[in-house]
């Protein structure tokens, strides 16, 4: 075959990553769309409560939202990652549900803005005392803004979250699949457009990393609608009977390798109770497998196309 290479048509990607956040080196890239699918009580809830908590851990992960008609009757594990009463949301309420949870993204937005513009007159107020003679010449805005009288000083903005960057947000949609939400055009446009939400001034947005429990992964009978699993980032499975559905999983997520190879992985990550297969469809550099068997054990598969596993 021979080409013809045209110059300065070239095409040239943007600095920006769909994966903004940073996380440790062994934890997936964020922000997420992670989908877990599991029969009833497979073991759904814990793989992704004990995920965010490694995120936590991390620090990674700042504030936890909840969307689940079952918080009650999990009250302890969700008490034990910090979601407050405050931060779930009714699935029963559809398009509304979805509204507030926007909500209350767009609210951490303009907090952090807030800071932001803070920080820039910190800024000029710190100019001004170091290059202004008289103190009468400052401006005394500022100077009422950040002066601290129970300690006599200036003191500088600091962010809500005690660290650098946005405030990193996570939704965990639990026990969901039959209700309104899954049914609302609204929650698919969110998750489509999940990382994009909260835009910031200066550009970029606060985004959200979203976390599905699921039973049923096709989108008849109330499974998982197309616009969800087409925009997932990891997808985990746990020991399934139906080798359609778990086929429909090869065929969203694992075409890079043969049919037999992920048939394998399945089976080896999911023979013992509880355990499950990982698919990780945007591996960091230093990961030596897209696959794994729970969280913490890569499975190095053979007959993989065009080498898409490290």
């Amino acid at each position: 075959m021979k080409t013809v290479r045209v110059k300065g048509q070239e095409i040239k990607v943007p600095d920006s990553s769909a994966f903004s956040i940073n996380t440790g080196p062994m934890l997936l890239k964020a922000h997420q769309n992670m989908l877990v699918l599991g029969k009833r009580g497979s073991g759904k809830s814990v793989a992704i409560t004990n995920y965010l908590r490694m995120l936590r851990e991390d620090k990674s992960l700042d504030r936890i939202l909840l969307c689940s008609s079952t918080f009650q009757s999990n009250r302890v594990i969700m008490e034990a990652l910090g979601i407050e009463e405050k931060d779930v949301f009714d699935p029963e309420l559809g398009h509304e549900a979805v509204a507030k949870i926007i909500h209350e993204v767009e609210e951490e937005r303009d907090e952090y803005q807030g800071y932001l513009d803070a920080l820039e007159r910190w800024k000029v107020l710190k100019r001004d005392l170091n290059t202004t003679k008289f103190i009468e010449m400052v401006d005394p805005n500022l100077m009422l803004e950040f002066f601290n009288h129970a300690t006599g000083t200036f003191e500088k903005p600091e962010p809500k979250y005690k660290h650098k960057g946005p405030p990193i947000l996570g939704l965990f949609v639990d026990d969901c699949q039959s209700t309104p939400l899954f049914r609302a055009a609204k929650f698919l446009n969110f998750i489509t457009r999940h990382r994009h939400i909260g835009a910031l001034e200066g550009g970029g947005a606060l985004g959200i990393s979203v976390f599905i429990a699921l039973q049923n992964f096709s989108s008849s009978s109330g499974g998982c609608p197309r616009a969800v699993r087409n925009n997932a980032t990891s997808v985990l499975t746990f020991g399934l009977k139906d080798k359609k559905e778990l086929m429909q999983v090869y065929e969203s997520v694992a075409g890079e390798i043969e049919e037999e190879t992920f048939f394998r992985a399945f089976d080896f990550a999911t023979a013992e109770p509880h355990c499950f297969l990982l698919i990780d469809l945007h591996p960091k550099k230093e990961h030596p497998s897209n696959f794994r068997k729970n969280f913490n054990e890569f499975i190095i598969l053979d007959n993989i196309k065009d080498d898409n596993v490290l």
